[in-house]
């Protein structure tokens, strides 16, 4: 029994013996659109091991979990990992992504900054989210990283609708604490895709949730730094890495965004995006 999506440019299958496994693996699986062409294939098999289920690639054990819900985000994680190996040499940034009417634009900041609920309020408003967690930069051209969204309980709170599709999930444990749910826009009936462009703006957040949003141009130099340390690949040549953040820079938008209250904070980064 197995299930099989596709990554950018991978195919990645799961095989397990269980059918009651074979449901969760619909949690994690990717089902962006993405006009690549296939160029690598994973295999991956989830089994039961004396002291956990492993999870095995290419006949080798590479992780495991003590139960089924810490293997399923194991292998979540472990199937980003291979997906992402082969692109050593692309600087990888922690950001979000998505499209406002036409305009394909970038959102970074520290984890906790509020970008995933601030997309998925743009997305229920009408925007094309892409992805909540990782982009691929290459020459100034951003490449979305398509993996499943974390939703984490705060966001909840804020949106209604999404807490409405979350209640029809699996709350998986989340990495610094509480729950988290999988989830992606075709659970909301909208379009998902991997996009690779170059932004028409590049937004900084910084959180304070309890005042009203300030939405500031950003000199240039200012983000190339702040996008330096949301990189998760500095390593190597180190002065190829800084070119391709100031070629990014040079050619969008930049923008500081202090976010506040949800529907002010979106309200005036779509007018900035209009």
């Amino acid at each position: 029994m197995k299930r099989s999506f596709s990554v950018l440019d991978h195919e990645v299958t799961v095989t397990t013996d269980r059918p009651d496994w074979l449901e969760r693996l619909d949690d994690i699986a990717v089902r962006a659109d993405d006009p690549q062409p296939i160029r690598r294939t994973l295999h991956l098999r989830l089994r039961q091991g004396p002291d956990g289920i492993l999870i095995e690639h290419e006949g080798q054990v590479c992780a495991q979990g003590e139960g089924l819900d810490l293997a399923i985000r194991a292998l979540h994680l472990q199937i980003n990992q291979l997906v992402l190996e082969p692109q050593r040499e692309v600087l990888k940034l922690h950001a979000a992504a998505g499209t406002w009417r036409g305009r394909f634009f970038m959102v970074t900041g520290d984890r906790g900054a509020g970008k995933t609920t601030l997309l998925l309020k743009m997305m229920l408003d009408g925007a094309e989210m892409h992805c909540d967690e990782t982009v691929l930069l290459h020459d100034g051209l951003l490449q979305t990283f398509p993996r499943k969204f974390y939703v984490k309980t705060g966001t909840l709170k804020c949106l209604p609708r999404v807490a409405a599709v979350c209640a029809t999930k699996r709350a998986y444990p989340g990495f610094f604490g509480k729950q988290l749910y999988f989830a992606d826009p075709t659970d909301f009936g909208l379009p998902w895709r991997s996009r690779a462009a170059r932004p028409w703006a590049v937004f900084h957040l910084t959180p304070a949730f309890k005042k009203p949003p300030v939405m500031q141009p950003c000199p240039k130099v200012e983000m190339a730094k702040q996008l330096m340390m949301q990189t998760v690949n500095l390593a190597g040549d180190l002065g190829r890495h800084v070119a391709h953040v100031c070629r990014l820079v040079g050619t969008c938008r930049c923008y500081s965004l202090r976010v506040g209250g949800l529907e002010a904070t979106a309200a005036l980064l779509k007018k900035t995006l209009a």
